[in-house]
């Protein structure tokens, strides 16, 4: 907020981006619950709502979705983020008040005169735009993106080197939605093209089917497929040897008889794990020669 010389100026509707509208809605969700949990006793339940919406939504998504508004020249909308953090922030806190009384009375008098005791328990968010606002399509988008970065993850690829990626889907809200949301997805995802439409080719792709949408990521974008092969051969090679030492050690009358007891057993436990490993390389050599055919 001090770095966007936020002067405490209120929430302007007509500035309100999706993500904005997403987390205030998010927000009012949350306040009904806890009223109707802290109206019935139900602690637990207050707490619980608060921490998943402060980890899940504000932490995990709304908090990354600013970045890509702070980073731009608009400063009318970094100021209005600003405000929309703001509101956010205040609400929490007067929400967790019960249970942290002295940590939230010093954030709150960060922004306000006064003490938080005494200060108006939360409202809504009370916009127009809300009413009419499908938050089910951001939610989308952040699947979009944790998908993308999982499968990252599962290949090893880092967010430096971009990759192309295809969106499938035949909603066109949601088609809409995604097209106006690439800024988005270039920051988090990191694409070099990208093609949204109602049918994409899936052939040697990664392929995610999502709720209304399917991600696809061609697989040479993944994986160099020759030294992928390369490595799975040697170590299916090398786990071949080790199950056949381990079983013809197993079948040798003379090991059996006379070696300890712990000796066998532990011979036993090797081969059942040299098995396994043997079956997943197997498995994911399959798999990529699945890809790519």
């Amino acid at each position: 907020l001090d770095s966007n010389n936020y002067q405490n100026q209120e929430i302007k509707e007509e500035l309100l981006l999706d993500i904005d509208k997403w987390i205030l809605s998010k927000m009012n969700q949350m306040i009904d619950n806890v009223n109707y949990n802290y109206d019935q006793y139900e602690l637990g339940e207050v707490a619980k709502s608060i921490y998943n919406f402060v980890y899940d939504d504000l932490a995990s998504n709304y908090l990354e979705m600013t970045k890509v508004t702070f980073s731009g020249n608009y400063e009318e909308l970094k100021i209005n983020t600003c405000a929309v953090l703001r509101e956010v922030l205040t609400t929490v806190i007067k929400l967790l008040h019960p249970f942290m009384p002295f940590v939230t009375e010093e954030i709150y008098q960060h922004f306000y005169n006064g003490s938080i005791m005494v200060s108006e328990w939360p409202k809504k968010a009370n916009f127009v735009s809300l009413s009419s606002f499908d938050a089910s399509l951001c939610e989308k988008l952040f699947s979009v993106i944790k998908t993308v970065r999982n499968v990252r993850a599962e290949y090893n690829v880092g967010m430096s080197k971009k990759i192309n990626l295809s969106l499938e889907t035949s909603n066109e809200q949601l088609c809409s939605f995604l097209k106006d949301s690439t800024e988005y997805l270039e920051k988090f995802v990191n694409y070099d093209h990208l093609e949204i439409s109602n049918s994409i080719n899936k052939n040697n792709a990664i392929v995610n089917v999502l709720s209304d949408i399917i991600v696809v990521i061609p697989s040479n974008d993944l994986i160099n497929f020759e030294e992928e092969l390369a490595k799975l051969n040697s170590q299916e090679q090398k786990l071949v040897g080790e199950v056949a030492r381990s079983t013809n050690m197993l079948n040798n009358p003379n090991f059996v008889s006379r070696a300890p007891e712990a000796k066998v057993n532990e011979e036993k436990k090797k081969l059942a794990s040299y098995e396994q490993q043997l079956a997943e390389v197997r498995a994911l050599k399959a798999n990529l020669l699945k890809h790519h055919e």
